[in-house]
């Protein structure tokens, strides 16, 4: 799930770099959205910033 400032939309992980910082995920709403993984906050973030999006994986709304 991509969660935005005011909305959470679902998606899928299309790409995973080989090393596991970069993800690359295609939401519902037909975007490819960028992710970085911070190695200060384990969590990965749109373009590796600290605002924006956050990506979280949660297997019940998964198909």
């Amino acid at each position: 799930m991509v969660i935005y400032l005011g909305e959470t939309v679902v998606g899928v992980v299309e790409h995973v770099d080989e090393d596991g910082r970069r993800l690359v995920v295609l939401t519902d709403d037909g975007d490819a959205v960028t992710f970085l993984l911070s190695a200060a906050t384990a969590t990965y973030t749109a373009e590796g910033r600290q605002w924006g999006a956050r990506l979280v994986f949660d297997d019940e709304h998964s198909a």
